[in-house]
């Protein structure tokens, strides 16, 4: 990927349980965010574990942008609507993954959908792991919504922040659960979404 910024801005913020980061680049896009129960630090290596040696600058007061993330991050945190969206600096990211970031971000709240209509959708039918790697490695948590990507059979599948947390995300935005005959839950049908 190659270091595109000479420079990053970031703020965290603590609102109730729950630390916030986001990172910015020079011209206010967005270029990693996080969030974590487990405190700050945790947060801060989150949003910065791909800029090692980076010119990094921790602020005090956010900028604009950094403020509308910050804010963002937290009412999808409570699964709230979040009418507008910061800035992302995208195009340090191969044109399939930013596709994928693309369509994941795109999912409305109270709905998931599966990595493979992902992958579907991304022109690249058979390509459902490689939607899962991208997943893993989205560096804009809550703001490009993985949580809202679940399995081919409607179970939960995995999260970075623990199964636990996305299935708190995935209730507070209004997504309906069954429980299985086998105890895993799963998604009800009517809660996906189609692209």
């Amino acid at each position: 990927m190659g270091k595109l910024y000479p420079s990053l801005n970031v703020y965290c913020s603590k609102v109730e349980e729950v630390w916030f980061c986001a990172a910015a680049d020079e011209g206010d896009r967005i270029l990693a965010s996080a969030f974590s129960l487990e405190g700050q630090r945790r947060a801060l290596r989150q949003t910065l574990e791909e800029f090692e040696g980076w010119n990094i600058h921790l602020e005090e007061q956010p900028s604009k942008e950094i403020g509308s993330a910050l804010l963002a991050l937290n009412r999808i945190w409570q699964g709230e609507v979040v009418d507008s969206q910061p800035r992302l600096a995208m195009e340090r990211f191969t044109p399939f993954n930013r596709r994928v970031l693309e369509l994941v971000k795109s999912i409305p709240r109270g709905s998931v959908s599966t990595y493979r209509m992902v992958a579907a959708a991304a022109g690249c039918p058979g390509a459902a792991r490689a939607v899962g790697n991208a997943m893993a490695a989205n560096p804009f948590m809550l703001l490009v919504p993985c949580h809202r990507v679940v399995k081919t059979d409607l179970t939960i599948g995995g999260y970075g922040s623990g199964v636990n947390v996305k299935e708190r995300l995935l209730r507070r935005e209004g997504v309906i659960f069954r429980q299985r005959p086998s105890g895993r839950l799963r998604v009800e049908a009517r809660c996906v979404y189609r692209f």
